[in-house]
């Protein structure tokens, strides 16, 4: 079986761990490999039996949006059986419910017919307690016929998903509490650098000071700034990182840039995410112009 390439879809989902504004880029880039899907992420409290998409893609009609904001939410079968679903295991609807049984339901003959869907897949990305976040998408039957690809893709996409979240919350947490932040920054299962307007490191997580000291890609230099192997892709990390802090100095917008380095090993290059950090988190005390780095081992076509 062919794979689709995840690459761009993983850079989106790393833009928006550090800027949440992004997610929308990442859920529509995502849904484009389902064709007529519908993708959201949504949230569901199994104990008070209520929950919402919080984020659609494009193709959602609004009106269901709402409707099921108001109303589905509280019928939806197969959220029913969310604590069956490990975390990070993608699956397809029917390991939720059996096709027969879906049927039988009103939130299939009022809600997922008249919008000519019938099947899915997801994943949970993180769960406290009853409390469940989940990357969907809702497919229509000629779709999801090809259920093994559909939930392949979301698996090979499930661990980024994941990260991202976790990087939204500690950059949330770190303007309440540095220390504790700080401290979580450090299990991420990425690199995670903030660096000054000329990629000088202000900050490693454990992840990122392996792979800097490893000198396979990624080293430091005698300044303290990030270099690759190559004075090219040096030369276009440091473009992008500029590029990002330059933007926040001028208030725009944007939502960085991916960049690519090769390794003299021949392990599977990094793929490095570059973007402006909002001034509002005052990271870890760094008051001057920050900028986010994310590495990780480029995804597998």
């Amino acid at each position: 079986m062919e794979h689709a390439d995840i690459r761009p879809i993983v850079d989106e989902i790393y833009a928006a761990a550090v800027d949440p504004t992004c997610w929308q880029s990442a859920l529509d880039r995502f849904c484009a490999q389902f064709p007529e899907g519908r993708a959201t992420l949504l949230q569901h409290d199994l104990s008070a039996e209520a929950g919402s998409f919080t984020i659609v893609s494009c193709g959602w009609d609004r009106r269901w949006v709402d409707d099921y904001n108001a109303h589905y939410c509280r019928v939806n079968p197969w959220l029913k059986n969310l604590k069956k679903r490990p975390v990070g295991l993608a699956v397809p609807a029917e390991y939720m419910l059996d096709r027969a049984s879906l049927l039988k339901t009103e939130f299939y003959s009022d809600f997922l017919q008249p919008q000519d869907m019938l099947s899915g897949v997801g994943v949970t990305i993180d769960q406290a307690q009853d409390r469940f976040i989940a990357i969907s998408a809702l497919l229509p039957e000629r779709t999801s016929l090809d259920e093994r690809r559909n939930v392949e893709l979301l698996q090979r996409l499930s661990p980024h998903f994941r990260r991202a979240l976790q990087v939204n919350r500690e950059l949330d947490r770190i303007k309440l509490d540095g220390d504790v932040a700080e401290t979580a920054l450090h299990e991420l299962g990425i690199g995670f650098v903030l660096a000054d307007s000329f990629c000088k490191v202000l900050f490693e997580n454990k992840a990122a000071n392996q792979i800097l000291r490893g000198n396979d890609g990624l080293s430091l230099s005698p300044n303290g700034m990030i270099a690759a192997s190559s004075p090219a892709e040096t030369s276009e990390l440091h473009r992008a990182v500029a590029c990002a802090a330059k933007v926040l100095d001028v208030s725009l917008t944007s939502s960085g840039a991916a960049v690519r380095i090769g390794r003299p090993s021949g392990a599977s290059p990094y793929s490095i995410v570059v973007a402006p950090l909002r001034p509002k988190h005052a990271i870890l005390g760094l008051t001057d112009t920050v900028v986010a780095i994310l590495i990780s081992e480029e995804a597998l076509q």
